[in-house]
């Protein structure tokens, strides 16, 4: 994961490494040369955070769930049909898309939560935090969310400079 600096390369490429085993196991001459298409990469995005994840979170099945004494015990975290971990709550009886009631929890210290922020900050026309935040949390929980999405955007280098700050004690 280290290895990507942007998240749509890392779509791409996973996007790319699917269609290869899939034509392998077909035994499609060919198929491999084409460019992808948009039907290709809108089921992406939850193969590298089903790999990744997996080790920073605690390890949760349905025989063994979590401490009472845990910080992630008041999310009602949970384990959906395909392995990811999400956040249960309120929510779910509410009328929103499965996505946004129940978002996929991400580790703050990895690598792709800090892609994820920086690809959405750029999608969202170099958005502020809370606004980022606001975005994230419709699909992902990041956990210290709000410390590594005002890293991204104290580090954006357009945003420091479209917002100079003023030298004190000048007149």
């Amino acid at each position: 994961m280290t290895n990507f600096s942007s998240y749509s390369r890392l779509r791409r490429v996973t996007a790319y490494c699917f269609r290869f085993a899939k034509n392998s196991a077909l035994a499609i001459p060919g198929c491999d040369e084409l460019p992808l298409i948009a039907f290709d990469l809108p089921k992406i995005p939850r193969y590298p955070v089903m790999i990744v994840l997996q080790a920073p979170l605690p390890q949760i099945t349905k025989s063994k769930p979590l401490k009472p004494s845990s910080k992630l015990s008041s999310l009602n975290l949970f384990l959906d049909s395909s392995g990811i971990i999400r956040v249960g709550g309120r929510l779910s009886n509410s009328q929103f898309a499965y996505d946004k009631k129940h978002p996929i929890i991400l580790s703050g210290k990895h690598h792709l939560s800090k892609l994820i922020v920086t690809h959405e900050h750029l999608r969202l026309l170099h958005a502020g935090p809370q606004l980022l935040l606001s975005s994230l949390r419709d699909k992902f929980w990041i956990i210290a969310g709000r410390n590594i999405v005002k890293k991204v955007v104290h580090d954006c280098i357009r945003c420091l400079r479209f917002s100079p700050q003023s030298e004190k004690g000048c007149t």
